[in-house]
């Protein structure tokens, strides 16, 4: 007769522990697969882009 191992299963804070962007700063931030954090990158990428281009309309407006 054989025997077998089931493998154990592992907490959050071991898989976390593990994660390349499990840190702080900008490397984490730019290598992130934690959609929380990719939501916030495309917010502020959505709203700095709606700025640039409200600026440049104020722009066109006043050099014409």
């Amino acid at each position: 007769m054989t025997s077998t191992t089931t493998p154990t299963a592992r907490s959050d804070t071991t898989v976390r522990a593990e994660l390349p962007d499990a840190g702080r700063g900008l490397r984490s931030w730019l290598t992130t697969l934690d959609h929380k954090r990719i939501g916030v990158m495309y917010l502020i990428c959505i709203l700095s882009a709606f700025f640039v281009a409200g600026i440049f309309a104020i722009l066109v407006r006043t050099s014409s």
